[in-house]
Order: C-alpha cells, then sequence, then structure tokens
C-alpha cells in the first residue's frame, strides 16, 4: 500500500503487498528500476521457477501489461515480471510523470543513455527474482511494439544465450536492434517465435511486414534457425498474452 499511498495510483497492481495473491510494485535493490511482480499459484520459497520477462510496448501502461498477463497465466507456474524500462528512447516530460515513478536523479542517468539503463534494469530485476524469489536462473523473454524492437531484439541477437525462449508481439526492428549479433551456439537451437496481429494497421503505416522480414534476414544470416512467425486472425497490435503463454508453456515439456 506504500506505492498506492505515495503515487496516487489504483488498481489491482497495488492491492496489498503480497505477489502469491496480487502484482506489487518493487524497486531493485542496487538499480532504481521499478517492476511489478507476481508470483504462480501455489509458489514456494524451496523450489525453482519458471521466469516470464515481459517488456512493454512504448504506451508504458506497465499495470495493464502484467495483469494481461497474469490473467493469461493461470495456473501455469511462471513468475511474471515486467520492469518499468524506457525502451531504449526518449521519453518526453509529460509521459515521465503520468507513467513512470523515477527521480530526477534517474532521469539524468536515463537521458544519458536510456538503452544502457534498461539492460542494467533488466539484470537488476532477474538477479533479485532469482535470489528472492527461486526464479529460474533462464527466463523467458517476451516483448511488444517498440518494446519487442528497441530491447526485445536487441537482448535476442547479442546474448541468446541468456533466454529459455523468446516471443515477440507485433514488434518493430531497426538495423541497431541487431549491432551485435552473437555466436554462441545456443542462437541456433533457441526458440523464437513472433506473433503478429493480421489485422494490425501498423503492418503497413509502420512497414511491421518489411521490418519482419528484415530482422528474419538478419538472423537467417546468423544461424538462428528456430525463427518464425505467425499472423493471428482478427487480430490487432497487441501482446498476445495467451498466445505467447501457450508458447512458453510448451518450451517447458522436455
Amino acid at each position: 500500500m506504500f506505492a498506492l499511498a505515495c503515487f496516487g495510483l489504483t488498481g489491482s497492481a497495488f492491492v496489498g503487498d503480497d505477489p502469491t495473491r496480487h502484482p506489487v510494485l518493487k524497486t531493485a535493490s542496487r538499480h532504481p528500476v521499478q517492476y511489478y511482480l507476481s508470483l504462480p499459484k501455489g509458489w514456494t520459497a524451496d523450489k525453482k521457477w519458471p521466469v516470464i520477462l515481459s517488456i512493454d510496448a512504448s504506451y508504458g501502461d506497465f499495470e495493464s501489461d502484467i495483469d494481461r498477463f497474469v490473467k493469461s497465466r493461470k495456473d501455469s507456474p511462471f513468475i511474471m515480471v515486467v520492469p518499468f524500462l524506457t525502451v531504449g528512447k526518449t521519453i518526453p516530460p509529460d509521459e515521465r510523470k503520468a507513467k513512470y515513478h523515477y527521480s530526477p536523479e534517474t532521469w539524468k542517468r536515463i537521458d544519458k543513455d536510456s538503452l544502457a539503463f534498461d539492460l542494467a534494469g533488466i539484470d537488476a530485476v532477474l538477479t533479485e527474482v532469482r535470489a528472492q524469489y527461486g526464479g529460474e536462473e533462464k527466463p523467458f523473454l517476451t516483448g511488444w511494439g517498440q518494446g519487442g524492437g528497441n530491447v526485445g531484439w536487441f537482448l535476442l541477437f547479442s546474448q541468446p544465450e541468456r533466454w529459455r525462449a523468446v516471443a515477440l508481439a507485433c514488434p518493430h526492428f531497426q538495423p541497431q536492434n541487431a549491432a551485435k549479433v552473437s555466436e554462441d551456439p545456443v542462437r541456433t537451437s533457441l526458440p523464437i517465435k513472433v506473433f503478429q496481429g493480421e489485422s494490425d494497421f501498423l503492418r503497413a503505416q509502420a512497414n511491421l511486414d518489411e521490418e519482419w522480414e528484415k530482422a528474419k534476414k538478419v538472423a537467417d544470416e546468423h544461424g538462428y534457425k528456430t525463427i518464425s512467425r505467425v499472423l493471428i486472425p482478427d487480430k490487432y497490435h497487441e501482446q498476445f498474452p495467451d498466445e505467447v503463454v501457450a508458447f512458453f508453456k510448451s518450451a517447458l515439456k522436455p
């Protein structure tokens, strides 16, 4: 309830402080990044649990992000984590107040290098989730829109060894998202799925189809052999939490 009192926010993500019942707002102990955490049904501290890290789009609606995934998770065993990232870009002043809780000192750090802030924040959050909640060493990665593009593609191409599987939803792609491409052998077998709404107006308006082809070309040229895209009928620019969770559940099977 501290977060609710301090920031004047409402919604299910701020009810109580028990992440086994409701998503809770946390701040990493060794980085100023904030994040939502939700533990699965039946969570106990004496075992390891798979983790889904979700990178929100440029909309920055982090509470809705985790609420959607918690609903789609149902009784599956995933720890859900949604960090308050900048998706590696400049955030206008009006959005800073509406979407984030960061101090002026933190914004100075973000303005200096927003992608570096995001990457360090992800490291800090995952380290904390492993240490405090039994998160498995290799999490699942998802992101949508610019979150799937600026950060999701970057992590997929530069650090494939970190992830158990990757699912991006309606992602943008720019050449800088593949500025560093790993040669780690795990890249050849890493499960990768891109979900795209068939009726997404951004397929044409923002060249998402063309950007997908560019990303696929980079993947093919660097030996990523298990990447594919699925067009979802009658769907638009969405996170596809049901499809993402189902894909990750299939990757849990031995």
